[in-house]
């Protein structure tokens, strides 16, 4: 098992979005975070996964994903709302 902790700025939500994405990936062991103080804009991202993947490629893996589905939801909004002004 192999893991990392990534610190990063807690202003940005990707992180928590990414860690549901983590989940639904078979090779990921662990996906969670932690934000040392509420007054400090980190979190500490922290993956492990099996042998079949390193926790920075799931991450980018999540990222992507995430990514994809944001685009998914984008233009099906774009799709609904030419669909009203059509009528």
């Amino acid at each position: 098992m192999t893991g990392t902790n990534e610190v990063t700025d807690a202003r940005d939500r990707t992180y928590f979005y990414s860690r549901r994405e983590l989940h639904k990936n078979p090779n990921v062991v662990f996906a969670g975070y932690k934000n040392p103080h509420p007054t400090d804009h980190r979190i500490v991202l922290k993956v492990h996964t099996n042998a079949h993947t390193t926790p920075t490629q799931a991450l980018r893996d999540a990222v992507t994903n995430l990514r994809a589905e944001v685009s998914d939801i984008a233009q099906q909004f774009a799709d609904e709302v030419n669909a009203i002004r059509r009528e």
